[in-house]
């Protein structure tokens, strides 16, 4: 299994908000997450590939060290979840309408590195 270290982490009750190395392991873990965070599959399936000249996605990933200043947006009935990209780190945002901290941890967790 995937796992990507967790660089910085801030919660409150209907906000969580993660920081990320800039690796490419995260488009795997990404897309678990949105996943298990009950996201329609087509809404994400495509996210971190490469097009190529009919827009037409390929089985390449994006080399994700060449996205820099790009927001993405995924939102369901639970969540809105805004990924980030910098220069060197990602920045992960989920919110809800309701108190998810818990649920989102345990789903998390699992894609963390130890340290």
């Amino acid at each position: 299994m995937e796992k990507i270290k967790m660089m910085g982490v801030k919660k409150s009750p209907y906000r969580n908000e993660y920081l990320f190395p800039k690796e490419q392991q995260f488009f795997i873990i990404i897309r678990k997450l949105l996943e298990e965070l009950n996201f329609d599959w087509e809404d994400f399936e495509t996210f971190g590939f490469e097009t190529d000249e009919d827009d037409d996605v390929t089985k390449n990933e994006v080399d994700i060290k060449s996205i820099k200043d790009e927001i993405n947006n995924f939102t369901n009935k639970d969540y809105s979840i805004d990924i980030i990209f910098l220069s060197k780190k990602i920045h992960v945002i989920i919110n809800s309408h309701s108190d998810k901290q818990n649920e989102i941890a345990n789903i998390l967790n699992k894609y963390l590195e130890e340290d």
